[in-house]
């Protein structure tokens, strides 16, 4: 970096998607006297536009030394059989002091909790790790809750200090809400949730995937206009700033990954598959208003090698998150040979009535029930308008 002059940061992206990748793709070199040499063409296996570029706000910081490095955080509601339920917060501060050569009896940690309101509902004197307990806590309610507070989120603050000298400054978000499957659905704060959405895009016709603040309000303020208290990120991670949105306006959210077009099971791509959950829940977990992981949309799940596949990637998801339930999305699938839905807590199946399923959603879903004990289902209907409703607001 140099501080007299320009600095130029160069990022080179490429967009290209193989069986590897997700989402998953395929590069195809025809030959033929009509086809110059080195000729390719990249083919699809969904039906939205692959925008490359960089699509997401970029920020550079500026940071002091020592400052924070990470900050490790585990809201949760703990049901009390004697009286309420109380918010337990553990959280372990880390730094770059040690390696920066400061001696750790000189580095402590001031951390603070406050309301919605800005009142200060916890406050620690010097310690890095420690648990905060919140008596009768704020809980976050999704949008519709009768006679609750919606959207309501604490933030954590961090000061760091070294020689009592404050060096760094962090501020995280958080919520406080439970959710859990029950046989008849699933339950936030013990109440039963019924979700009523959109699987949505965050493409825009004018400037593509890029993010736009304006446009993400436009887009909830319809969603609003609805009726809608959900939306599932399909079919990749959307905008940290949409994130925090949901949080704030009290919208669930079924939080979805990248792949998208999985018709083949190579143990590069489970790897790859396993690493990217691990980033989405890195980013999404102190979102309360993710109620659910979302692990693949329409993969060709009655293949001989997807039950071992998606086994793996439902264990592994667990492993990373065991507070919320995993789904994945089911398009054409075939309920009996169906090798996936076995390791999915929820069934999210997608219903075409312009295309395929004309035979009725009230069959599809019998056809479903009994393919296991119990079941739970959410999914996307299609009326044929191929997905764009136009509109003047």
């Amino acid at each position: 970096m140099n501080f007299s002059s320009p600095n130029l940061l160069t990022v080179a992206v490429n967009n290209t998607l193989t069986p590897f990748t997700l989402p998953c793709g395929q590069i195809v070199r025809p030959v033929g006297p009509m086809y110059p040499s080195g000729y390719f063409r990249q083919e699809l296996i969904f039906d939205f536009f692959n925008y490359a570029g960089i699509h997401r706000s970029v920020c550079l910081l500026s940071l002091p030394e020592p400052h924070v490095t990470g900050l490790l955080l585990h809201p949760e509601v703990v049901t009390r059989l004697d009286g309420p339920a109380v918010g337990n917060v553990w959280y372990v501060v880390e730094s770059s002091a040690n390696n920066s050569g400061f001696a750790a009896a000189n580095v402590s940690c001031a951390v603070k909790i406050f309301d919605k309101d800005g009142t200060i509902v916890f406050e620690s004197g010097s310690s890095c790790t420690g648990t905060a307990d919140l008596d009768s806590p704020r809980l976050w309610w999704p949008i519709g809750s009768e006679s609750q507070e919606v959207g309501h989120m604490y933030q954590l603050e961090v000061i760091l200090l070294v020689d009592s000298h404050v060096v760094d400054i962090y501020r995280q978000s958080f919520g406080l809400r439970s959710v859990k499957v029950e046989a008849d659905g699933l339950y936030i704060n013990d109440k039963l949730f019924y979700f009523c959405g959109f699987g949505k895009h965050e493409d825009f016709h004018v400037f593509g995937r890029g993010f736009n603040l304006p446009l993400m309000v436009k887009d909830f303020s319809l969603m609003a206009w609805t009726g809608a208290n959900s939306f599932r990120t399909s079919h990749y991670p959307y905008a940290e700033e949409v994130m925090e949105y949901a949080d704030q306006h009290g919208v669930v959210v079924i939080d979805e990954s990248p792949a998208v077009g999985l018709h083949e099971f190579p143990n590069e791509t489970l790897k790859h598959h396993q690493r990217v959950m691990e980033e989405l829940v890195d980013r999404d977990y102190l979102h309360p208003s993710v109620v659910m992981w979302s692990v693949a949309n329409e993969p060709k799940s009655t293949d001989r090698q997807a039950e071992y596949y998606f086994r793996t990637v439902f264990d592994h998801v667990r492993k990373l998150d065991p507070s919320r339930p995993v789904t994945f999305v089911i398009g054409g699938s075939n309920a009996s040979l169906d090798r996936a839905a076995q390791f999915a807590d929820i069934i999210c199946l997608n219903h075409y009535y312009e295309t395929r399923d004309n035979d009725g959603i009230r069959s599809r879903y019998h056809r479903w029930s009994s393919h296991k004990s119990v079941f739970r289902f959410l999914g996307r209907v299609s009326s044929g308008a191929n997905g764009r409703v136009f509109h003047s607001l």
